[in-house]
């Protein structure tokens, strides 16, 4: 499903790069279970054509909107979460229409429960927009703001992402072999956190916003720096990534001199990328 800002309207992606109206979803029997699964950060999720979405498919039968992250990340997603009971008509009652309240002790005048329909009140998320970096020192303070509100698996996860490429396949492999009790939802942590630019990638996708790394690895050690870069050299879909980074590192003596970690990390990723330019194939 895409769900885009603004005015546009929902579209269903079928295999094979099809796209086609939600409306093909519904037979009118209205039999069919809709669960529509999603991790809540698409910034269409905030306006008026989540409504739509959800009203066309509880139109044709059950709808149920299940979130992928955890409770405690929700507040960060483009949805607008709110806690609520439901209650049915009566005991037995088939359960066409619902009662919603607050739950019992914990009732907020502060916040009040929204009418129903009220996707278009939530906000975008706040970690997909493009941060505000505009030097080192804008970038230590996002950094800190991420480090105050993340978890501790996350702001370590962030440490190791600061030196790998974003790449899922190397970021998973990485995960698994230095932080195996981090999962899913601290990647989400971290991609949610204040921290990605999401269009200055290699290839237009997302990457750390400008100074983000060398912040990031200036609240860790060189020890625990040096066994991150050896672990990711060790990695089968790193492409040689880490030991380039390795011996770029090594090249300005940050293991060994009181060069500072923010310079040698300034420095190494134009040393490994004329180190491709040096072993790329040429045609």
């Amino acid at each position: 499903m895409t769900l885009p800002a603004g005015a546009g309207e929902p579209a269903l992606r079928w295999p094979g790069g099809r796209d086609g109206d939600p409306a093909e979803l519904i037979d009118g029997s209205g039999s069919r279970l809709f669960l529509v699964v999603t991790d809540g950060l698409a910034h269409g999720w905030a306006g008026h054509g989540a409504d739509r979405l959800l009203e066309r498919l509880a139109s044709g039968g059950p709808t149920a909107l299940v979130h992928l992250l955890p409770p405690y990340l929700r507040h960060g997603t483009s949805l607008f979460p709110f806690r609520a009971q439901l209650d049915a008509g009566g005991f037995g009652a088939p359960n066409r229409r619902f009662r919603l309240r607050p739950p019992l002790g914990a009732h907020d005048p502060v916040r009040p429960l929204p009418e129903p329909g009220a996707m278009a009140k939530g906000a975008s998320a706040p970690g997909l927009r493009t941060p505000v970096v505009d030097g080192p020192r804008a970038a230590a303070a996002a950094v800190r703001r991420f480090r105050s509100l993340a978890s501790p698996l996350a702001r370590q996860l962030a440490v190791l992402l600061a030196l790998a490429p974003i790449d899922f396949a190397v970021i998973d492999e990485l995960r698994d072999l230095a932080l195996p009790d981090a999962g899913p939802e601290h990647l989400a942590e971290v991609m949610m956190g204040g921290l990605i630019d999401w269009d200055t990638g290699a290839e237009g996708g997302p990457d750390f916003a400008d100074d983000i790394r060398e912040a990031l690895l200036a609240t860790s050690t060189r020890t625990q720096l040096a066994r991150t870069v050896g672990l990711l050299a060790e990695l089968r879909s790193g492409q040689g990534h880490g030991a380039r980074l390795r011996a770029a590192l090594h090249e300005l003596a940050l293991f060994t001199s009181q060069s500072s970690v923010s310079t040698a990390v300034r420095e190494a990723p134009a040393r490994v990328r004329r180190s491709r330019e040096r072993t790329a194939p040429r045609w």
